[in-house]
């Protein structure tokens, strides 16, 4: 449930639509991990599943838990207009829209876990303040 303090993006075109932030209350580091299961590789349709860790030092918000994971499934349920097709496209895209929504640098780690081995990715996207 998100609280009443909590900010909800309301705009359809809006790629962050239903990801809600709150005010932050004293958090120094905020880390979210999400496993997103039964996805298949747009490629070589090989079944997969993938982690994402998203780490920020928050600024004025945060981001709120409950919409952030029904934020996820929701672009990789191909929501938004632009939602990426690919696993690998989709992690950036989460890290970058997550990072202008809550005002911070967020940094992001997934693994992909594939019949034919693992893909690790990393890197930071750098949100306004």
């Amino acid at each position: 449930m998100i609280t009443k303090r909590a900010t909800v993006c309301t705009e359809p075109e809006d790629p962050c639509f239903g990801l809600a932030r709150m005010p932050n209350p004293g958090i120094q580091i905020v880390e979210h991990v999400l496993t997103v299961e039964g996805y298949a590789c747009p490629v070589s349709k090989e079944p997969s599943s993938f982690t994402i860790r998203l780490r920020y030092r928050p600024r004025a918000h945060v981001l709120e838990v409950v919409s952030l994971r029904a934020w996820v499934q929701w672009v990789y349920d191909g929501g938004p207009e632009d939602a990426p097709d690919g696993a690998e496209s989709l992690v950036l895209f989460l890290a970058s829209h997550a990072a202008e929504w809550v005002g911070a640098t967020v940094s992001y780690d997934a693994s992909f876990s594939l019949r034919s081995g693992v893909l690790n990715l990393s890197g930071v996207q750098c949100g306004s303040t």
